[in-house]
């Protein structure tokens, strides 16, 4: 279990530091030799885990913001794969 009953207040208080402070889910800088598809998969598992987590509407905007990253980092994975192809 990602949040345990005991830090629950502590996960409140740094969750809601993450909407107001836009402190990102994912790394901005970043470095991998091949293909990226793996690595943006990886943050699409966390990210998923991360979501199943917060139940309720408590957690609403936290869960849509981390579906706006998924969706972005699925679209990476499109021009990624593109990019794969092209280059052969």
């Amino acid at each position: 279990m990602l949040i345990h009953p005991n830090n629950y207040f502590v996960i409140t208080a740094y969750l809601k530091k993450i909407i107001a402070c836009s402190i990102p889910l994912i790394p901005l800088i970043y470095d991998c030799s091949g293909s990226a598809v793996p690595l943006y998969k990886g943050w699409i598992d966390f990210l998923k885990e991360l979501n199943a987590q917060l139940p309720g509407i408590k957690y609403l905007e936290h869960r849509k913001r981390i579906k706006e990253q998924i969706v972005k980092i699925e679209k990476s994975i499109e021009q990624e794969e593109i990019s794969n192809i092209l280059e052969g």
